[in-house]
């Protein structure tokens, strides 16, 4: 995870032990290639490494951050909402620079010592996790080239209708996590079933929660590939018809279920009037014809 260090980062120093140990775990994390730290103005680092008995190892991590802060700090202009650390034990520094995009976190997060390893990623299910970090780090490299090194993330599994109370425990656990999960929904208007659930646990500086906007993960894929890995198992020249056309129409590639092939049986299923307007716009918008989808243009059996 992205991390800024800001420039009046020192004053936070109460010499306890306690600080000491926070800082030590964050470069161990930076270290280990857990976190990406970044420090706004890169002598901060210099005055950090001399002016705190930090280990060796720890020394050598702050002082290659600095050097990458020079080359780097650009990246955080690249993200909507990035941690900055401001305060410890709630003793606020006073930061020069004014960050609109910036999320304030407390550098006791980091006597958690789950925070040293990679942010978690909580998703439904481990594949889907796996898929977003690639997505995370295609995007980032289309955006920026010179990123030396791929995120990372802890991925979670949360076992589908579990995946709200885990995130809730996380949360109670002051742990860095980001949970998303997939709408679910057959039609625009829904909100999916977790929705609320993860509402009522909410969020803060270190822990964020996301329901994706389509029906399940696959819907962000390019319809290119998709035509590669979906199967049908009804008619397959309909369900290559089908594909190419709802390409143009981002409302149905977002919410048609790809995952079990476009087939009549399954189009059958969605909301009738979700149903009715994509059965329009095969007929009218993609010139099909109409005889094509008798079955689905009202309510009629699933055989």
């Amino acid at each position: 995870m992205l991390i800024v260090i800001p420039e009046d980062f020192l004053t936070l120093n109460d010499g306890s032990l306690q600080f000491l140990a926070c800082v030590e775990n964050l470069m161990t994390a930076t270290y280990e290639g857990n976190h990406y730290v970044l420090f706004e103005k890169p002598l901060v680092a210099r005055d950090i490494a001399t002016n705190c008995k930090i280990s060796e190892r720890s020394r050598a991590a702050l002082l290659n951050s600095a050097v990458s802060s020079r080359g780097h700090i650009a990246l955080i202009n690249l993200v909507k909402k990035y941690p900055r650390i401001v305060s410890f034990k709630g003793k606020k520094c006073n930061p020069s620079l004014q960050c609109s995009n910036s999320a304030e976190i407390d550098l006791t997060l980091f006597e958690n010592a789950s925070n040293v390893l990679p942010c978690k990623l909580l998703c439904e299910d481990s594949q889907d996790g796996k898929i977003y970090v690639e997505y995370f780090n295609a995007i980032l490299k289309l955006e920026n080239k010179a990123i030396p090194a791929d995120i990372k993330f802890n991925i979670l599994h949360g076992g589908g209708s579990r995946t709200p109370q885990i995130y809730k425990e996380e949360f109670n656990l002051n742990s860095l996590v980001l949970c998303i999960v997939d709408n679910d929904s057959k039609e625009p208007d829904g909100k999916g079933n977790y929705w609320t659930k993860l509402q009522s646990v909410g969020e803060c500086n270190y822990a964020k929660f996301r329901v994706v906007c389509g029906h399940e993960i696959e819907n962000s894929i390019p319809i290119s590939m998709l035509s590669d890995i979906c199967i049908s198992t009804d008619n397959t020249a309909l369900y290559k018809i089908v594909l190419k056309s709802v390409e143009s129409n981002l409302i149905f590639h977002l919410y048609l279920d790809f995952k079990k092939g476009i087939v009549k049986k399954e189009l059958r299923k969605l909301p009738h009037a979700y149903r009715r307007d994509l059965v329009n716009f095969l007929i009218n918008g993609c010139a099909l014809d109409s005889s094509l989808f008798s079955c689905l243009k009202e309510k009629c059996a699933d055989s």
